[in-house]
C-alpha cells in the first residue's frame, strides 16, 4: 500500500496547513468540526496507485496526494482498535476507484474531483463529504445524506441528491439522471427499499452482487 506515518493531531492539522489546498476546500474544513477523538492519526506523503481494495487505516486519515484504487475504498473505522463512529478522512488530490463507501459520524474531503465508477454510498448517518471539484458516479446513494460539490455533479442512478455550493448564491440541488423508484429498480434482491448503505457494502465487500 505504501508507507502510512502515524502522528499526533497537532502535526496531522499542521500538515493539512501547509499543504496547497484549495479556498474551497480551506473554507469548508474550517466550518466543520470533526470528531477526532483519540490518538489514530495516519498521514500518506504522495500518490497512492492500488490495484485492488482500500480501507481507510485510521481513525483519521490523511493522504496527500491523489487516490487511484481499482477496487473500493472504504473509510470504515478500525473498530478493533475500540472506535465507534466519527472521525475525518482527508484526500489533498483527486479520486478515482469502483466504489467509495463513507462511515457514520465520518466528514471525508476530498480536495479535487472524486469519480467512483459503479457506486458512491453516502447514505451514513451524521456523515459528511465535501468535494471540492466535480463527483461522478453510476449510481449515488445517499438518501438524505447530500454530497456537497464544489464545481458539479454527474450522476446516472441513485437515491438522493449533491448540493452545489456557490459563493453568494444559494446551493444548487443535483439529481440523478433517473429518478429513485427507477434507481432503486436496478438494486438486487427482495425489500431494497430497506437496505442500508452498511448492507451494501457487505454485498461489495464479500463480492456478491448489488445490481441486478
Amino acid at each position: 500500500m505504501g508507507a502510512f506515518e502515524s502522528v499526533s493531531e497537532e502535526e496531522f492539522q499542521a500538515i493539512i496547513d501547509a499543504a496547497p489546498t484549495t479556498g474551497t476546500f480551506r473554507r469548508r474544513y474550517a466550518a466543520l468540526t470533526p470528531r477526532t477523538d483519540g490518538e489514530d492519526f495516519q498521514v500518506h506523503h504522495g500518490d497512492l496507485d492500488l490495484d485492488g481494495n482500500f480501507v481507510a487505516p485510521a481513525y483519521c486519515t490523511l493522504i496527500v496526494g491523489n487516490l487511484t484504487v481499482s477496487g473500493f475504498v472504504d473509510l470504515a473505522n478500525p473498530y478493533d482498535k475500540g472506535f465507534d463512529e466519527g472521525g475525518l478522512f482527508v484526500v489533498l488530490g483527486d479520486v478515482e476507484c469502483r466504489v467509495w463507501a463513507g462511515e457514520g459520524g465520518k466528514c471525508a474531503f476530498v480536495d479535487g474531483d472524486l469519480v467512483a465508477r459503479d457506486l458512491l454510498l453516502n447514505a451514513y448517518e451524521d456523515s459528511s463529504l465535501i468535494v471540492t471539484g466535480a463527483l461522478g458516479t453510476h449510481f449515488f446513494y445517499g438518501i438524505d445524506i447530500w454530497a456537497e460539490v464544489g464545481t458539479g455533479a454527474v450522476m446516472e442512478y441513485g437515491h438522493g441528491y449533491a448540493l452545489l455550493h456557490r459563493q453568494g448564491q444559494n446551493p444548487l440541488q443535483i439529481d440523478p439522471r433517473h429518478d429513485a423508484e427507477a434507481s432503486m429498480a436496478l438494486i438486487a434482491g427482495e425489500d431494497v427499499d430497506e437496505l442500508s448503505a452498511d448492507a451494501l457494502m457487505d454485498r461489495v465487500r464479500s463480492g456478491e452482487a448489488v445490481f441486478r
